[in-house]
Formats: structure tokens, C-alpha cells, sequence
């Protein structure tokens, strides 16, 4: 039986040496088996890039690992440059989380979904339009509409129509929403 995905394997900030041996269990696990990889990063700009590294020094493959959380872990353009450069899935998830306070990282601040789009649509111009995964990270009921949340449906109806607004023309969106799916969770 093969795995449909590896992870999310989650690290912390600073990095302890277990999350370390793990991270490359999962590469391992990723090369034996070709199914794509799901990182969960330290809240930290230089995590995502740290993990990379030990990613790529271990024979991963990049170009079938995806870094989640980006929104919540990178504010800085240059980091998020970087970390285009090396292939590597880029994943905003977090669509519907809409204050700037964030508990777990209270010196970050939080984008809103007009700043998921605002940095989606400059990896776009930069031409990393086929690295970028779009979803949201409903974790607690108070994500469910049923709660007062925006619920599974925010992206399509919300974020969607906006992006277009934005410029994101109906190839620019099919690549967003099918084809970038379709090639980050596919068996090679």
C-alpha cells in the first residue's frame, strides 16, 4: 500500500534534532515510496529554507515538497524569493483567517486574505505561478459556517472571485485550482 502524501511533518523554532531525524525519515519515506511531501515549518523566516536544505542534502525531491503555512511563517519578499528559487511547493492555507494577531507567533503579523493574494499574485508576476497551492487550514470548528466561520466553500466563492478582480485571468485560475493540485499530489 502506498502512502497519498507524507506529512505534514511538523517542526518547531528553534529546531530540535529530532524534528531533524524525522524530516529525514520522511525523505526517505518520500524517495521509496514517490509520494510527495508535506512540510509543516517553524515559525521563523529562515525555517523554511533551513529545512530545505537537510531537504535537498538527503536526496529529496523539492519539486514534490510541499512548505505549508507560508503565509504565517514569511513576511519578508526576499525569504519568499529564496524559496521559490529552489522548486520547492509553496502552500498558502490559511485563506479565512482574517485578524493579524497570531497566538503562536504574537511578533508576526498575520496577513489577511487580501495579503495571501497580495503575495500569490507577486510570486505570479515572478513568474512561480506553477509552485503556489491555495486551501484553508480548517482546524477548529470555529472555521465551520455553522460557527460563525467562512467555511470550505471561502476560497471558491470568496478568494476566487477576487483573484480574478485582481487579473487572474480563467488559465491563470485552472492552474491555481486543478493543474497545480493535480501535478503537488500525484505519485511519480
Amino acid at each position: 500500500m502506498r502512502a497519498g502524501l507524507i506529512g505534514e511533518i511538523g517542526n518547531t523554532w528553534p529546531w530540535t534534532e529530532n524534528e531533524k531525524k524525522v524530516v529525514r525519515a520522511a525523505v526517505e519515506a518520500q524517495r521509496q515510496t514517490g509520494a510527495p511531501l508535506m512540510i509543516h515549518p517553524g515559525r521563523d523566516q529562515t525555517a523554511p529554507m533551513q529545512i530545505v536544505e537537510l531537504i535537498r542534502k538527503q536526496g529529496g525531491d523539492l519539486r514534490r515538497t510541499v512548505m505549508c503555512h507560508i503565509e504565517r511563517t514569511i513576511a519578508d519578499e526576499r525569504h519568499l524569493f529564496d524559496l521559490a528559487a529552489t522548486g520547492i511547493w509553496l502552500e498558502y492555507d490559511l485563506f479565512g483567517l482574517e485578524n493579524s494577531y497570531y497566538p503562536y507567533n504574537p511578533d508576526f503579523d498575520m496577513p489577511n486574505d487580501g495579503g495571501r493574494m497580495t503575495q500569490i499574485l507577486t510570486l505570479i508576476a515572478r513568474g512561480h505561478q506553477d509552485q503556489v497551492l491555495m486551501s484553508h487550514d480548517i482546524a477548529y470548528k470555529s472555521s465551520l459556517t455553522k460557527y460563525g466561520g467562512y467555511g470550505y466553500h471561502h476560497l471558491l466563492v470568496n478568494v476566487v472571485p477576487r483573484l480574478r478582480r485582481k487579473g487572474v485571468d480563467d488559465a491563470g485560475m485552472r492552474r491555481l485550482l486543478v493543474e497545480n493540485p493535480a501535478r503537488a499530489f500525484v505519485f511519480v
